[in-house]
């Protein structure tokens, strides 16, 4: 984009006073007040352009071992909208994002650095992307959860656990009235965003998957809570995508009775989906409905993690 249509964006986004932006604003993006001085001389954002194009925005400088620095001032920054911020690293890149909370008017440039991930109970947290994220210890969980939600468009029930250096895991369900000093969060923590035991089909980005799943919750929900007894002999509730002409697929029984079904298991139930996606007709017999609904969350989730990689 021209510097001429670039200011003329900017200055439909970013407000001039920092006061304002601060009353209006839950969290502000930082960019180093040299590069925003080099970028306003280059598109002319207060007199007429001169100067050359500033160049990625390098937000390293305002870290030091990978945290804000302990003696960053608001002098050498730029406070930015989301939206000013997204626009400006579009056109310049750099980074790394560096998104800070405002407190009672002001913005508190002495946060914690944790490290977030949306693990919706089917990645092992050894195996989990955790994100950089700047929290403020006056924040309440509930704040900190409504700030996730609208981060990361969760839609539905979701909670969070905490992942200790040690090993061991406690939710924060029930402490949202808490703030993350008094939580005992600190410098470092591992949150996992987690969904609640339910199946949320709107959020998938693919038509046709979607539609897999409204028929197979649809099955779900008319059959019988009871357990019903297949050729095996083993217990189940029987599930079927009546979908398209070929013959029934046949398969072995899944028993996911326990809490955490083997990979195997996973696979199997995903080839389903595939075999669905493809207008085969599909058996799919479970230990639960309950059980299903986890399974075909986790395949969503991860379908739409598969989608975005593309």
């Amino acid at each position: 984009m021209d510097p001429n249509s670039q200011k003329q964006v900017i200055s439909s986004i970013q407000p001039i006073s920092t006061a304002d932006l601060f009353q209006r604003e839950k969290t502000v993006f930082l960019a180093p007040k040299q590069w925003w001085v080099s970028w306003c001389n280059y598109v002319g954002f207060f007199q007429d352009p001169k100067g050359l194009d500033p160049g990625p925005i390098n937000n390293e400088i305002l870290l030091e071992n990978s945290d804000l620095k302990s003696d960053l001032n608001s002098s050498a920054v730029i406070f930015l909208k989301k939206e000013a911020w997204t626009s400006l690293y579009s056109w310049y890149l750099g980074g790394p994002e560096i998104e800070i909370f405002i407190i009672e008017g002001r913005p508190d440039l002495h946060p914690i650095k944790i490290y977030i991930c949306p693990l919706y109970d089917y990645i092992s947290v050894e195996s989990a992307l955790f994100s950089p994220f700047y929290l403020s210890l006056s924040l309440t969980i509930q704040d900190l959860k409504s700030h996730l939600q609208k981060k990361h468009s969760i839609t539905g029930k979701f909670h969070l656990k905490v992942y200790e250096s040690n090993g061991s895991i406690r939710s924060l369900e029930g402490y949202e009235d808490f703030s993350i000093r008094e939580v005992n969060i600190k410098k470092g923590t591992k949150i996992c965003i987690e969904k609640n035991d339910e199946v949320c089909l709107m959020e998938a980005e693919d038509e046709e998957l979607k539609k897999v799943m409204e028929i197979s919750m649809q099955d779900f929900h008319h059959s019988s809570e009871k357990d019903h007894t297949n050729s095996t002999g083993k217990k189940g509730v029987s599930a079927h995508w009546v979908e398209g002409n070929v013959n029934e697929f046949e398969m072995d029984f899944i028993d996911v009775a326990r809490d955490s079904p083997s990979g195997p298991e996973i696979e199997l139930i995903r080839e389903r989906i595939r075999e669905a996606l493809q207008g085969k007709k599909v058996k799919l017999e479970i230990h639960s409905i309950a059980k299903i609904k986890k399974q075909l969350n986790r395949i969503l989730e991860e379908y739409q993690s598969f989608i975005k990689s593309c």
